[in-house]
């Protein structure tokens, strides 16, 4: 009888104890959750060394109305809102040179540009065969992600402060493998060596 009282009041015990650790679950449960950290629309990259320098954007362009079509962007099937957008403000490219500019694909050590990695490629595009389908701006699927300079044509020459500006579906504001926040640009002189990098870093 001792034993039959003793394993009752052990089962008595657990349910207790169950039922303790469920109301706790249910009330953490019914906290509000800190809200998700929600990916910025904006980022950008400052680059300098020695007259050339560059300021390059990154922000979402948002649906202008509600009714309003997603453009067209040449060189895609179709593209999505909000729509990735860039925009550089530059000076310093040396006369008849054009400056390559690329996104790779790990953010730079100091000022070690080399630390950058590859050019950053999350779909592993690589073309060969005719010169005709290589990596151009008429062709932007066939371009590296990273390979900005290939979709949109080099910097060139010309006065201080000169401004481009388009749009890229490629790109995604995101902290991932297919986003570009994390990761540098690269800039490259006519014969390819590296002579500016920084960090892409969200601006908002």
């Amino acid at each position: 009888m001792l034993s039959s009282n003793r394993n009752f009041s052990t089962v008595s015990k657990l349910s207790i104890l169950l039922w303790f650790l469920s109301v706790i679950v249910g009330l953490g449960s019914a906290l509000p959750q800190p809200p998700k950290k929600k990916y910025p629309f904006t980022a950008r990259a400052v680059l300098k060394a020695g007259q050339f320098e560059a300021e390059i954007s990154f922000w979402l362009f948002d649906k202008p109305s509600p009714t309003a079509k997603s453009p067209k962007v040449p060189g895609y099937l179709s593209t999505h809102w909000p729509l990735p957008s860039v925009s550089i403000v530059y000076s310093g490219v040396l006369k008849n040179q054009g400056f390559s500019y690329h996104i790779h694909e790990s953010a730079i050590t100091g000022n070690d540009c080399k630390s950058s990695g590859n050019h950053w490629n999350p779909t592993g595009s690589k073309f060969t065969g005719p010169k005709a389908f290589y990596c151009k701006p008429e062709r932007p699927s066939r371009c590296e992600s990273g390979d900005l300079s290939g979709k949109h044509g080099k910097l060139v020459p010309g006065p201080n402060n000169q401004r481009i500006s388009y749009l890229d579906p490629s790109l995604k504001l995101s902290y991932s493998r297919r986003g570009i926040l994390g990761k540098s640009i690269v800039v490259h002189n006519q014969s390819g060596a590296m002579i500016a990098c920084a960090n892409i870093v969200a601006s908002n």
